[in-house]
């Protein structure tokens, strides 16, 4: 793909003229990567062979490391000489569907609109990759740092590239000095963040004509019951245990979508739905879980035995490790001194890849150009200014004194 006329101009317009901004670079680059379709349902590949041919112009041998139906791949790369230590880049190559969003203009072609870009993944995360590719040549020439670059698939879905890409960086013996996953943050410094799981609980009753209800079992009146049951344990965590550190500082419980029914004169025989569960740091999630499973089972178990063909049963989907600030602290006052950032250190209520990046004993934390409040909606947009802050902060980076590697397992 290439710039057209108007959005090359645009970009050189947008562009100091100090000579050393690559925010043009970054601008044709991440026209390129949200031109990709990348949604997590459909294959990665095109833009995964797109970076890798873009890091061999400047003599980078990436690995593609697909996934076992050979439709979605990882790929990592390390960007100049090999040395001990260094600092993982991380981004997650697929976006959220627009189906169903009211987009002003095609979502997968990007355009410049007053100092900003807007386009699918625009903030979340192609801006930031697009920085990191557009400061390839400079990240090689650092004579005191070195930088890998880790780009996942399904991020969006249950972070299932990242499960598989974490290990392989352990095994590789890289002793990195950290990792930074370049979510939106409006480059403030993320410390923290909670994991979530997600559950599927599926009510089976029995189907019967709604005017004979007494032959049937409404599988969607105990999948409400169990709902009521998750309202009030949502409402009981609400109350704490509390961490004023977070934007929402308890552990959350909530319905995301309910299936059942076939018709309005059918008593439904099957009803499903997920709920999630985003936990606070130091919570023990699956006592949690494992509580809300039994309770839902006991309160139904004596009435739906006796009606035939009645149970409920649930199913887990995903799980996504939470950040813990205790395992990176180290690491996160390098990168604030190092970078000279303003901003204090935060933790969040979303979850990302970083969390899988941690456990697999690499210190993590997360920082990246634009808003997660401009993500998954339409109209996606990144201000130029973040991209630019983003540009000047891995600068500082590649020139600082680098940070030894941590011992195998992340020991701080």
């Amino acid at each position: 793909m290439t710039l057209s006329l108007a959005f090359a101009q645009g970009a050189a317009d947008a562009c100091s003229n100090d000579g050393r901004s690559v925010l043009a670079r970054t601008l044709e680059i991440a026209r390129t990567l949200i031109g990709f379709p990348s949604v997590s349902d459909r294959s990665n590949l095109d833009l995964i062979e797109w970076v890798s041919g873009y890091l061999h112009g400047f003599g980078v041998q990436a690995q593609i490391l697909p996934d076992a139906s050979g439709r979605k791949a990882n790929l990592f790369a390390s960007l100049g000489p090999p040395r001990p230590g260094g600092i993982i880049l991380s981004g997650h190559t697929d976006v959220v569907p627009v189906t169903g969003q009211a987009w002003a203009q095609d979502p997968f072609s990007a355009h410049l609109d007053q100092d900003r870009l807007y386009g699918r993944g625009s903030s979340d995360m192609k801006g930031f990759i697009a920085v990191v590719l557009a400061m390839v040549p400079e990240l090689m020439a650092s004579a005191r740092q070195s930088f890998h670059l880790a780009l996942s698939y399904d991020e969006e879905v249950g972070a299932m590239g990242a499960k598989h890409l974490a290990p392989f960086i352990t095994r590789a013996q890289l002793a990195p000095a950290g990792c930074i996953v370049g979510e939106p943050t409006s480059m403030a410094l993320v410390i923290g963040h909670k994991g979530r799981h997600e559950i599927n609980c599926c009510v089976h009753g029995k189907v019967a004509h709604s005017s004979l209800p007494s032959e049937g079992v409404n599988a969607i009146d105990y999948a409400a019951r169990v709902q009521m049951q998750l309202q009030q344990v949502a409402r009981r965590l609400s109350q704490g245990p509390l961490d004023s550190g977070f934007d929402v500082p308890y552990t959350t419980v909530q319905v995301c979508r309910v299936n059942g029914g076939v018709a309005g004169n059918v008593i439904p025989g099957q009803c499903s739905f997920d709920f999630e569960i985003r936990y606070l740091p130091g919570c023990d999630a699956e006592q949690l879980l494992l509580q809300i499973k039994d309770d839902a089972k006991q309160a139904m178990h004596s009435e739906m035995n006796d009606r035939a063909a009645a149970s409920i049963e649930f199913s887990h989907t995903l799980h996504t490790p939470g950040l813990d600030e205790k395992g990176n602290q180290a690491f996160a006052q390098w990168v604030r001194e190092a970078s000279s950032m303003a901003h204090g250190r935060q933790r969040v209520a979303y979850s990302t890849e970083a969390g899988l990046f941690q456990a697999a004993g690499i210190p993590t934390i997360v920082c990246g150009p634009g808003s997660i409040k401009q993500a998954h909606k339409a109209n996606e947009y990144v201000d130029l200014a973040q991209l630019e802050a983003c540009e000047q902060f891995l600068r500082r980076l590649a020139h600082c004194e680098p940070l030894p590697p941590f011992p195998a397992g992340g020991a701080q």
